[in-house]
């Protein structure tokens, strides 16, 4: 008995497809750039995402809800939050926070520790 899975299955279309295409249904790039939900062109995207950066830049605070307005409004429909992240992430944006400092931390402590740790 030939034990057959989806795996199988799938294989005997790429066959196929072979058969059909030649090489270049096994080399050929088919998936296409990602973008098919996208509501701006990724020039227009940077042309929009400009002045946010500027102001950041310049030592402002990048708040996503105001980019999240302005986005809506450019591209005439509500968007969810995460996709102004993916935005930003596209665009080679990243958050940038302080090292956090613990509140009970004791310098003095500290110094003391590292003076007397065995090496």
């Amino acid at each position: 008995m030939i034990f057959k899975s989806n795996w199988y299955q799938y294989v005997r279309v790429i066959w196929k497809r072979y058969k059909d295409e030649g090489e270049r249904a096994i080399l050929g790039e088919r998936r296409g750039k990602g973008r098919g939900r996208a509501f701006l062109t990724e020039d227009e995207e940077e042309a929009f995402l400009k002045p946010f950066f500027d102001q950041a830049k310049k030592g402002g605070i990048l708040m996503v809800k105001p980019l999240k307005r302005a986005y809506e409004k450019k591209a005439g429909r509500e968007v969810h939050f995460t996709a102004m992240y993916k935005i930003l992430a596209r665009h080679d944006w990243r958050k940038i926070v302080p090292r956090p400092v613990h509140p009970k931390a004791d310098k003095e402590v500290q110094e003391k520790f590292k003076a007397f740790f065995p090496i």
